[in-house]
């Protein structure tokens, strides 16, 4: 501020900061001078932010974790095969960041990739939704008929042919074909865990599924 004043919006001016721990000092001075162009070495969740809000331009990614990992099955492969490569410079960065990855990955590089397990493909062995929809149809189908039969039962229970058959009986038949075709409808609702699980860590919350009471009514 000594140099370029302390006042104004500093426009034209840029400003590369040495690392991510000076990002939280370079927010406030942005504060002051809306106008200056902002990026960092290093990357951190709060520089993804910044980026994400506009007030850094990009951040400078050394893959610190790659540079840690990579000479260890480099120098595994050397002693237990004799051999080596003959390219030396392996390249792991940098890399400029100019948007913010996912909250996933964000997670991982914040716990040094600890908490990225292996996400199993899970089939729920869901019920395709064509096949749903044809049997609600099915059903709303069979309500239908017997909603008809039921009023022609009762439009004619005092004909001869009606009354030998037994209306009740009539009446049972027909209820009892939209209780079996009913069942159609408990089998459209599905759902997953009771409570829901962690989309990194695929652990299990205490939040509970809102879904599930829909589950444990076509269950009962």
């Amino acid at each position: 501020e000594k140099a370029v004043g302390v006042a104004g919006s500093w426009e034209g001016y840029g400003m590369l900061t040495i690392g991510s721990s000076a990002v939280p000092a370079s927010l406030e001075l942005k504060k002051l001078h809306p106008d200056v162009s902002m990026a960092s070495f290093d990357t951190s969740p709060l520089l993804y932010e910044a980026i994400a809000n506009g007030d850094f331009l990009f951040g400078i990614d050394q893959q610190p974790y790659i540079q840690g990992y990579a000479p260890i099955p480099i120098l595994a492969h050397m002693a237990t095969t004799k051999q080596h490569f003959f390219n030396f410079a392996i390249e792991s960065g940098p890399s400029f960041v100019i948007s913010p990855p996912s909250s996933a990955l964000v997670a991982c590089q914040s716990g040094a990739f600890a908490v990225c397990p292996e996400h199993p493909h899970e089939s729920y062995n869901y019920v395709n939704d064509a096949l749903i929809i044809v049997g609600i149809l099915f059903f709303s189908l069979q309500a239908l008929v017997t909603v008809a039969c039921l009023g022609w039962v009762a439009y004619f229970r005092k004909t001869a042919i009606v009354r030998a058959s037994q209306p009740q009986f009539l009446s049972l038949v027909a209820i009892g074909c939209l209780t079996i075709a009913s069942a159609i409808l408990p089998l459209s609702i599905e759902g997953g865990y009771r409570y829901d699980r962690d989309s990194i860590t695929l652990e299990e919350t205490d939040d509970l599924n809102a879904d599930i009471h829909k589950v444990d009514a076509a269950c009962m």
